[in-house]
């Protein structure tokens, strides 16, 4: 109830702001303002939830579900964008001559290996104890996810993959293989067939879960630059840059700093879109915390 008054109030934010191309716009007040007005309608809803039947809710676990899933290719989306922005930076440096950071790359990417790969035996171990349709189910999607990270990390280290695109290699594959395997416990430990070896419960899920989701919607939030694939997502058709700090002249010393707010010529991302990733977060959050 709580995440249906948020998934609103993020909703109707985000068809409020279509359109907004620059600071200039009456909605700027609203996006910009109003905090104790926007805090009370978003405890009201969260308030009237409550009063909403049962039965609303059921229903509602569908829209949840499909958002949710819309949110877990963002998060993707956002991962990979990541992979290739640190990859690029520590393969510089490495070719500047810092031997850390070539040392690092193979550790940091082996190291995620190694992690998707003790889960994946791990969830063989504790999630296919016993026969029957269930277990083959999980024994089916674990060892296809494992096939797909196979296929991810051959196709990385392809020489054409390479040559037309220079930053991909493996630390990209070895965080999308991690994550996946995470997704795929997810899945396999909140089932409710009688597979697994113990009775474990679910707070272990839900609090990586929310883990994940504020680092991907904090990560979304500040990646507006033209280089990322989120910013390319989410800005408008003009580039522009973000608030610049801008250092003035401050009296004698010539110290200070001033804070310019260049939007109102235009916006330097998309709050439409910024809203609109915090309603799906949301969903993703109420299915997480719902099992």
């Amino acid at each position: 109830r709580v995440y249906f008054a948020v998934s609103l109030f993020f909703g109707a934010m985000s068809l409020l702001m279509i359109g907004v191309q620059s600071s200039r716009d009456p909605r700027a007040s609203i996006q910009n303002g109003m905090w104790g007005i926007k805090l009370l309608v978003l405890a009201g809803a969260m308030t009237g939830a409550f009063f909403i039947p049962v039965k609303f809710f059921v229903g509602w676990t569908y829209v949840g579900l499909i958002a949710a899933f819309i949110f877990v290719v963002i998060q993707m989306i956002l991962l990979v964008d990541f992979a290739h922005s640190w990859n690029e930076s520590w393969v510089a440096k490495a070719e500047e001559g810092s031997k850390c950071h070539g040392f690092g790359l193979l550790i940091c990417s082996f190291g995620m290996y190694a992690i998707a790969f003790t889960m994946t035996v791990l969830m063989y171990v504790f999630y296919t104890q016993r026969s029957g349709e269930g277990c083959h189910t999980n024994k089916f999607f674990i060892s296809l996810n494992l096939v797909f990270g196979v296929i991810a990390t051959m196709v990385a280290i392809n020489p054409r993959v390479q040559e037309a695109i220079p930053t991909s290699g493996i630390l990209q594959s070895s965080l999308m293989t991690m994550y996946t395997t995470y997704l795929t416990w997810s899945a396999v430990s909140g089932s409710t067939s009688p597979c697994s070896a113990y009775d474990g419960n679910h707070t272990a899920t839900a609090v990586v879960g929310a883990i994940f989701t504020f680092v991907a919607v904090t990560y979304s939030s500040v990646m507006t630059s033209s280089s990322s694939q989120m910013g390319k997502l989410a800005m408008p058709a003009t580039e522009s840059t973000t608030l610049v700090d801008s250092s003035m002249d401050d009296g004698e010393d010539g110290e200070g700093q001033t804070v310019v707010d260049n939007e109102q010529e235009g916006v330097v991302y998309s709050w439409s879109f910024f809203h609109l990733t915090f309603m799906l977060a949301a969903f993703y959050l109420m299915m997480v915390v719902t099992n």
